[in-house]
């Protein structure tokens, strides 16, 4: 028997950027997990601007 590949799994996500005025963290400690459902990220700080579909 095989066992289909995972869609989307992605644990303890960090992301964070220099800039002039220091390190920003836009992410942290983020867990997606989806197979099969339909999957929206909206940034509180841009809502409807930032929106991923899986």
């Amino acid at each position: 028997m095989t066992q289909a590949a995972d869609l989307l799994t992605v644990e303890n996500l960090n992301v964070e950027f220099d800039t002039y005025g220091g390190v920003v963290q836009a992410v942290r400690g983020v867990d997606l997990v989806a197979a099969g459902e339909t999957l929206v990220i909206v940034s509180p700080a841009a809502a409807n601007q930032s929106r991923c579909k899986a």
